[in-house]
């Protein structure tokens, strides 16, 4: 089944850098030179590969969460004190969620759970001016751009809620610790002999990278060659060519989209 949904994280990219070209080519003749970038190019490009991998995987098993909950919201036999026990243990079994919420069709808050506070009925909210909530009513799907709260990276996905007919009944919104994502390119980067992973998102903005103080400052990449060229070009640079990283030194670069596959969960017949 194939559907489109908006997200500002779907041009993700990962770049990853092997040794300063400076250092690393000084000495070699240029046949042992183009073996060398063949083999830096192929090495990088399954950093970047695995990465996005990763990145995407994670992303799907937070919607297959969010598909739970809305099945429990659509199941008319449960109290509503039935779903809200519920919804706490899918909140505090999934170490990503920092906050789930369930509105009704107008966008109104009729649910909210919260990991580290208690969420009163009077603190309920409209959502319906949200991107949350409008963009799922024609996607189905939303995914929302990475944000750093309290020097947490976070993001928002949500899922339509729809009956057995396809009829909207409502929206499941939910926020994500990113710090997954973080994780993923502090563990490929320790691999990437001399190199590293990072993630941008379609701005250029880094969403995650071993120093992470990159991500505390939401510090735009879209300087580095291989950033802009995709951002702007949507094409391949060629990596065969080196360019100046974020420290002005001379490096191959290569890159993978992340690309979500969410067929099997949404939109879907409850």
């Amino acid at each position: 089944m194939k559907f489109k949904f908006r997200s500002k994280l779907t041009a993700v990219f990962v770049g990853t850098a092997i040794l300063p070209l400076a250092a690393a080519m000084g000495f070699m003749l240029t046949q042992m030179r183009s073996g060398y970038i063949e083999n830096a190019v192929s090495l990088q490009q399954k950093i970047s590969d695995a990465a996005a991998q990763e990145f995407s995987d994670f992303i799907r098993r937070q919607f297959i969460t969010l598909e739970e909950v809305a099945r429990i919201h659509l199941t008319q036999a449960l109290s509503r004190e039935s779903k809200e026990n519920l919804t706490d243990l899918i909140l505090f079994s999934n170490k990503a969620f920092v906050e789930i919420i369930v509105t009704d069709v107008s966008g109104q808050e009729i649910l909210r759970k919260h990991r580290l506070r208690v969420i009163q009925p009077e603190e309920f909210v409209s959502r319906s001016d949200d991107e949350a909530f409008l963009n799922v009513k024609e996607a189905r799907v939303y995914i929302g751009p990475i944000s750093v709260d309290e020097g947490k990276p976070q993001f928002v996905v949500s899922m339509a809620i729809l009956d057995a007919f396809q009829n909207f009944r409502g929206v499941v919104i939910a926020t994500i610790d990113a710090g997954a994502m973080q994780r993923v390119v502090d563990s490929l980067s320790a691999v990437g002999e001399g190199g590293r992973a990072y993630a941008v998102d379609k701005r250029g903005v880094v969403v995650a990278h071993p120093d992470f103080s990159n991500v505390l400052a939401e510090r735009d990449f879209s300087f580095v060659h291989i950033v802009a060229h995709i951002r702007d070009d949507g094409k391949s640079p060629d990596f065969r060519k080196p360019y100046e990283n974020e420290l002005g030194q001379k490096v191959l670069g290569s890159f993978s989209s992340v690309r979500l596959n969410l067929e099997g969960i949404v939109p879907m017949p409850f």
